[in-house]
């Protein structure tokens, strides 16, 4: 059913849907009238959907040996400077713990702790700050010329980068298929990438 008003008297005209466009009289004043079309209007976004990838068609994503590479050269990284704070804590740890009559065995098993938690600590902040940050690398994917975005090209959140770097456990977990899986996928994307909506992109020159 259609309801519009005269375009004279400006009284209430009800029409079938089959008349649209078609002339009618109006029951008040008898002028005629020319019953509206229905126009349908086109349903808006799900708010509840999931945003799809904005990225450029022409995007070129970081592939899985450059990836590799890019990881290796983080763990070089990593393995240098956790030696130096590890000694350093280590040291610590031992004297203050030494000076208090604490037994060898003891001394070694707290050191060797705190500096799997120091260690730990530190690759999270490494990997989340950097990616988080401006840069949108770490050192080793600076060297290859990548970067990590998110859907639409932009640098991700603090967030979203501690939930990428957790994601990788998963990735780990099983045999490592997480990370082999940006050698496959249609864009690159590491099981991490995929649980993070992020994405490994080669850096525009």
């Amino acid at each position: 059913m259609i309801e519009f008003q005269c375009t004279s008297c400006t009284q209430r005209i009800n029409a079938n849907d089959e008349y649209a466009g078609k002339l009618c009289n109006c029951p008040g004043c008898n002028a005629k009238n020319t019953i509206p079309a229905i126009i349908e209007i086109a349903p808006g976004p799900d708010p509840d959907a999931r945003p799809s990838c904005k990225l450029h068609l022409n995007t070129q994503y970081a592939g899985f040996w450059k990836r590799f590479l890019a990881i290796f050269i983080d763990g070089i990284i990593l393995a240098i400077t956790g030696s130096i704070f590890g000694a350093i804590v280590g040291t610590i740890v031992r004297l203050v713990l030494g000076s208090a009559g604490a037994d060898p065995q003891t001394i070694q098993i707290i050191a060797q702790c705190m500096g799997f938690a120091i260690g730990s600590i530190l690759r999270l902040l490494y990997f989340t700050i950097m990616e988080s940050s401006p840069l949108q690398a770490t050192v080793g994917k600076m060297a290859l010329g990548i970067i990590v975005t998110d859907e639409t090209g932009n640098r991700i959140s603090f967030m979203r980068a501690n939930g990428r770097y957790f994601a990788k456990i998963l990735s780990a977990l099983i045999l490592y298929i997480g990370f082999m899986m940006a050698g496959f996928t249609e864009r690159k994307q590491a099981l991490h990438d995929i649980i993070a909506s992020t994405y490994v992109i080669n850096k525009k020159r």
